[in-house]
């Protein structure tokens, strides 16, 4: 192989290597940092997960509730709607 052709590999592996390096430091801080949560920090978020697990439950309960009224309103109109498609009946 070309002397040459090795020597422009050389610079692209070295910013490669560093870019990597890189990576490796914020990933390693990222680790620490999660290490050295304090306790009383990781209880607050586990309280606020909490929270809006229970808001999220009960906005479910509240959708469900006014799909049920959707439903009922639909089905009420459309029974209006087919009787008013058969015309009035003979009133004479």
């Amino acid at each position: 192989m070309d002397p040459g052709v090795i020597g422009v590999f050389i610079p692209i592996l070295g910013i490669l290597g560093g870019f990597g390096l890189v990576g490796l430091k914020i990933w390693t801080n990222h680790k620490l940092k999660m290490r050295e949560t304090p306790d009383g920090d990781s209880e607050r978020l586990t309280e606020a997960v909490q929270q809006l697990h229970d808001e999220f439950g009960s906005m479910r309960e509240e959708v469900a509730e006014l799909h049920e009224r959707m439903d009922f309103t639909e089905r009420i109109l459309s029974e209006a709607r087919s009787r008013n498609a058969i015309g009035p009946g003979d009133s004479t």
